[in-house]
């Protein structure tokens, strides 16, 4: 059986290859912006990246309950996190990046979230009962 090495010039071929191809697939920042899906009782992102700076969010209620769409930056688990005597979480204690009006079901908004700095974000709706419910999701920004 023939065993032969590859010469020197195609190693260096592959090498070179490889590195311009994993410098060509970086990941650009994304051109669209993420949807944010509001259901009874969940909190969907859709694929679009959600990046530090600027992002677009356009959300859509697409339960039958009215809802909203906040975001807060946090420090620990969500388990660890402050709640009211309701069992709401204590929004006065955490730094918010995101509020705005209540959407009725079938209603969208669309809005402007800064992420600021690297860390774990927090989007919720918090009406009553229904982050208990589990109507959050959570974004890790390295």
């Amino acid at each position: 059986m023939d065993r032969r090495k590859p010469s020197g010039l195609i190693v260096v071929l592959v090498g070179l290859a490889l590195s311009f191809g994993v410098q060509g697939c970086a990941a650009d920042p994304p051109d669209g912006p993420s949807i944010a899906a509001l259901s009874d009782f969940k909190v969907q992102l859709s694929s679009t990246p959600v990046h530090l700076g600027t992002n677009s969010f356009v959300v859509n209620n697409k339960g039958q309950q009215e809802h909203e769409f906040i975001g807060f930056k946090i420090d620990r688990p969500v388990a660890a996190l402050e709640m009211t005597p309701d069992g709401d979480l204590n929004e006065d204690v955490l730094t918010s990046v995101t509020d705005g009006p209540n959407l009725a079901p079938r209603e969208s908004s669309t809005r402007t979230v800064e992420l600021k700095s690297p860390g774990t974000y927090l989007f919720l709706c918090n009406l009553p009962g229904h982050f208990k419910k589990g109507m959050y999701t959570i974004v890790t920004l390295p």
